[in-house]
């Protein structure tokens, strides 16, 4: 089995992920926050800063590249704003996941608690930070269209953090069970999917369920009430 526990060490990652034009109008579009162990207090907030390429309506409008990458600083307007990391278009998801995915897999792995959450306007890139590209497709009742994440999505090089980290816990798995093979070790996932939208709590796995409420407790801490939790294979 996996056990966890609470740590008062943690470091807090952020990226924000934005895209400007050739005027002064910075978009504060996506920040997504990782929380790892860390042994020196100084360590315990950093930001990575992920700057986005534009959008099909940015180009048509005239878009100029106006934030530029300088090591671990973001430059505009010639002045230059230091973050811990900075990744702009031309770094892949893989780069994000080496960066922040896999080093808090890697603590998690080892008992600690960690967090990934990704926030900003709409059109910033979460879900595709989070969860990689999507697809699209027309139902056969003549719906409207809907984004859906398909398996091919899953595999694909540009997938995001969530299956990225999710392969990784699973392929750790594989490589405990085989480095140790006189050994019988058990492993038990279980995985909640909830969503905190205008205010209430919804369980995903649970469609149609009444939103759920958030409880603190002496001895499990902060907790939702009644989230569904399934075991993962």
């Amino acid at each position: 089995k996996i056990h966890s526990h609470y740590s008062q060490r943690a470091r807090l990652v952020a990226f924000r992920i934005g895209e400007a034009h050739s005027t002064t109008n910075w978009y504060d579009n996506n920040v997504m926050t990782a929380m790892d162990v860390e042994d020196s207090p100084s360590d315990c907030i950093q930001v990575l800063v992920r700057v986005r390429p534009p959008n099909e309506r940015e180009t048509e409008q005239g878009y100029s590249k106006a934030v530029h990458k300088d090591g671990t600083s973001v430059v505009i307007n010639q002045k230059n704003y230091p973050f811990d990391h900075v990744v702009d278009d031309n770094d892949s998801q893989e780069t994000i996941f080496e960066r922040v995915g896999k080093p808090i897999t890697e603590s998690f792995l080892e008992g600690y608690h960690g967090c990934l959450l990704a926030y900003g306007q709409t059109g910033a890139g979460k879900t595709f930070t989070m969860q990689g590209p999507t697809s699209e497709f027309v139902s056969s009742d003549g719906a409207e269209p809907e984004t859906v994440h398909t398996i091919e999505t899953v595999h694909h090089a540009q997938r995001g953090l969530i299956p990225r980290v999710l392969s990784h816990v699973f392929e750790r798995i594989r490589q405990e069970r085989a480095d140790k093979p006189e050994q019988e070790i058990n492993f038990t996932i279980r995985c909640s999917y909830l969503e905190i939208y205008n205010e209430a709590v919804i369980d995903l796995l649970a469609p149609g369920a009444s939103a759920l409420t958030i409880r603190d407790d002496a001895k499990r801490g902060i907790f939702v009430d009644g989230a569904t939790e399934e075991a993962v294979t």
